[in-house]
């Protein structure tokens, strides 16, 4: 795999993902895009943290049970990288979206 240049890196910056979902797969990708640099970010979950989610979902900690995905994945996100616009979205995702 080649590195991001500049021009990739402004790409990044410049860049808005969505991620719906913040369990085991979507924690990883929310860990990955702030680390990256990606400009905006909407992570989109209805969701509370459990103490059985810990072992696998990795941006969350003791400290989040009983919190909502969303809130505790935004802190992950602006602790990781704080230049990531976070936008979230405490609902399911369905049709009318």
């Amino acid at each position: 795999m080649t590195e991001i240049d500049e021009d990739g890196q402004q790409a990044l910056l410049s860049s808005k993902v969505a991620v719906l979902g913040a369990g085991g797969l979507g924690s990883v990708v929310i860990a990955n895009l702030a680390a990256a640099g990606v400009g905006e970010l909407i992570i989109c979950d209805n969701d509370i943290i459990d103490l059985s989610n810990l072992n696998r979902q990795i941006i969350y900690r003791e400290r989040d049970v009983g919190k909502p995905k969303t809130e505790s994945a935004k802190r992950f996100v602006q602790d990781i990288n704080p230049d990531v616009s976070v936008k979230i979205i405490q609902e399911t995702m369905g049709r009318k979206h």
